[in-house]
């Protein structure tokens, strides 16, 4: 059995984002995981990916100084 979540519907990003999907249907762009249009931010991430791409881009301009 696959740990992957998998869509509850047929729809992609845009779909799910014009509809206002509540269903879920749509994929976040780093982990793969599915999660309602609302929960995702503007570069496609789910709260938890959002955060570690900040933290990573915190860490690289750490190491850029």
């Amino acid at each position: 059995m696959s740990a992957r979540d998998k869509p509850k519907t047929c729809c992609d990003r845009e779909c799910a984002a014009a509809n206002d999907c509540i269903e879920g249907g749509v994929e976040c762009d780093v982990c793969g995981r599915y999660f309602c249009s609302q929960e995702l931010d503007e570069r496609g991430l789910c709260a938890d990916c959002a955060k570690k791409q900040v933290e990573s881009e915190e860490q690289e301009a750490e190491d850029g100084e």
